[in-house]
């Protein structure tokens, strides 16, 4: 992503003490369209100068990091049973390695058996994303026994606050600035990726229920529409991709390869619409970074998606297949609809982009470490 130190100046808070916080980057490493690792990016984007921050890494990145942070690597593969002992033990290790004071993690999974000051700020689509096996199920029941014992989760001011949840702060929303509106007159320029002048984005959960809603609804829009805006299908795992393929081997149908976090904010400006299925991800998800490039979102009529949008969208029944389908169509060829929903979308993000979150961040950090 663009520099820390570039899209945030330096600023103090009158931090009583210098604050070392180790981030977890497991997702960054493995997952860089993830809610969990564009909301960590966007976080050090906002980090404070007081703040000294590490990441840790189980491989190294081919993207440039943020300069305002160190990575530490601790070499670990990408299974499900290395990725339950990365929560359990080795993030624990690398903690004692960097003298960290405090662990900030992006996804709602934290060690059971860690007696370290911890902070969660949940990202993610719920069980709508769980991925088999017994390890990835054992490790998510861990994490979330885990959860009971962290000393701060963070959630958004905008959303809902969930039920019967401990040591609950609400914080400013944010995004990275490297999401930010920009009219691009011709596809973006990436090197790793030719895009054609118009397209679609879908960037969510990518269980086969939600994907197959996603095909079925296309599959009724994409004769109107899909020879001149084709659909991209952003951050898909091997098996989304294999599912994708094998369900609907379409030219109007795309899996976007892995490219560097700042090219997706490219991606995302450069597009004419997102569709949403599914779930809200609190922290990191695609909904936020299309309004903050404002962009149109299509997507269900939910509680959650109601509050973070408000009008900046184009919102349905949840159950009623045409009915999307159509809004589909309606939101890239009838102008009457795209204006006004695309001027919504800058103003509902407006203020996500300048906010007192790194002072409100810090104010956590240091009540954690007083407790």
């Amino acid at each position: 992503m663009r520099k820390s130190t570039q899209a945030q100046p330096a600023r103090l808070y009158n931090c009583p003490m210098s604050i070392h916080v180790l981030y977890d980057g497991w997702d960054l490493a493995y997952r860089p369209h993830s809610p969990a690792a564009l909301h960590l990016l966007a976080i050090l984007a906002h980090l404070p100068a007081d703040v000294q921050a590490s990441i840790a890494l189980p491989k190294a990145v081919t993207f440039a990091l943020p300069e305002n942070a160190s990575a530490v690597i601790e070499e670990t593969s990408h299974t499900a049973g290395d990725k339950l002992a990365w929560q359990q033990n080795k993030l624990a290790k690398v903690f004692d390695q960097v003298g960290a004071d405090l662990l900030h993690l992006t996804q709602a999974q934290a060690s059971l058996f860690s007696n370290i000051p911890t902070v969660v700020s949940p990202t993610g689509y719920g069980n709508a994303s769980r991925s088999g096996g017994f390890a990835a199920r054992l490790g998510e029941a861990l994490g979330k026994g885990g959860m009971s014992t962290v000393q701060a989760i963070l959630w958004p001011s905008d959303l809902p606050k969930p039920e019967d949840v401990n040591n609950l702060y609400e914080l400013p929303p944010i995004v990275h600035p490297d999401f930010e509106p920009y009219q691009h007159y011709h596809p973006p320029e990436i090197p790793e990726l030719e895009l054609p002048e118009t397209y679609l984005l879908y960037h969510g959960a990518e269980d086969e229920g939600t994907l197959a809603q996603l095909l079925q609804r296309w599959s009724w829009g994409a004769g109107a529409i899909g020879e001149y805006y084709p659909l991209y299908l952003v951050g898909l795992g091997e098996g989304a991709k294999e599912y994708v393929e094998r369900m609907m081997p379409d030219e109007s149908v795309r899996c976007l390869a892995v490219i560097a976090p700042d090219s997706l904010a490219k991606v995302y400006q450069g597009c004419s619409a997102l569709y949403h299925l599914g779930p809200v991800s609190p922290w990191g998800g695609p909904i936020r970074h299309m309004l903050a490039c404002a962009r149109p979102v299509v997507g269900l009529e939910t509680p959650e998606m109601d509050a973070l949008v408000g009008p900046a969208a184009f919102l349905v029944p949840d159950g009623d297949e045409r009915a999307f389908a159509s809004a589909m169509i309606s939101i890239v060829v009838n102008q009457e609809i795209y204006e006004p929903v695309m001027k919504a979308a800058y103003t509902r993000s407006e203020p996500w982009r300048n906010n007192d979150y790194g002072e409100k961040l810090v104010e956590v950090y240091t009540d954690v470490l007083g407790k």
